[in-house]
């Protein structure tokens, strides 16, 4: 529905929660409205310096009574009517549709509203004539993101903390014979710090009679961490493959200490 700013607008929204607890929906936003009345710190939304109870006075949120006689629409919609047993009713103006504040009660309503369907035009005291079109809270969600944009799926309901953005964590590809050198390091570094004599004594005896390169290989990697083969190599003034050689027989020797 195209909607003029200008004009008064209202949503039913036909739910099969309680009287009762649509009620306490509606408390909660006018406990909202109180906070942020005592709250010096007035959130303004957008660039037009327009805060939120400048918007809320705009908007009435209430439960009502009325139901639509006979309503048209989709299967779907039409078999859930039957089971709704509240109904909110949000007036407001045009204006205000695509405000963060106005958006966040819209959230709150629908996070609560359950399998409910929902009836749209323009505002008045009557409730929706004879033969009113309604149709499911998902397709109503799925119209308003569309006229919204993507600040729909970023703006969180009414009263609930906003996600921080997380900042991408950067990552980059392991270089030659670094994940290798991460689970020898983490078996090697486990027989040295562990608790098991047993085990650090085998580990001793395999050394003593290991090349001095593999002897090597296993200080600078107990020294550096798990470190590509290239890096090692430069420490160690050796080729990269001549490093790869002395991890691989590492490798075998913890591999035969239990």
């Amino acid at each position: 529905m195209t909607r003029n700013v200008s004009t008064r607008l209202r949503e039913q929204i036909y739910s099969p929660i309680s009287a009762a607890d649509a009620h306490a929906v509606v408390r909660e936003f006018l406990d909202f409205i109180d906070d942020a009345a005592n709250d010096p710190a007035d959130d303004v939304d957008g660039d037009d310096a327009y805060s939120e109870l400048d918007v809320f006075d705009d908007v009435d949120l209430g439960v009502d009574a009325s139901l639509p006689a006979d309503p048209s629409g989709d299967a779907k919609a039409l078999a859930r009517f039957p089971a709704c047993r509240s109904t909110f009713t949000l007036d407001y103006d045009g204006r205000v549709a695509d405000k963060r504040p106005f958006i966040a009660l819209q959230k709150l309503v629908i996070a609560r509203a359950g399998d409910a369907v929902v009836w749209s035009g323009e505002g008045g005291e009557r409730p929706p004539a004879k033969g009113a079109k309604i149709i499911t809270l998902e397709a109503f969600v799925a119209d308003r993101e569309k006229n919204v944009g993507p600040r729909w799926r970023t703006i969180t309901p009414l009263g609930e903390e906003e996600e921080p953005v997380r900042k991408p964590v950067k990552t980059r590809a392991a270089k030659p014979g670094e994940l290798e050198a991460l689970a020898v390091h983490k078996r090697l570094s486990s027989i040295i710090e562990g608790r098991d004599p047993l085990a650090r004594e085998a580990l001793r005896k395999r050394l003593e009679g290991a090349t001095a390169e593999v002897r090597a290989y296993a200080a600078a990697l107990m020294e550096n961490g798990a470190t590509p083969d290239a890096a090692i190599a430069q420490d160690l003034d050796r080729t990269a493959r001549e490093v790869a050689e002395s991890r691989e027989a590492l490798h075998a020797l913890l591999s035969k200490i239990r």
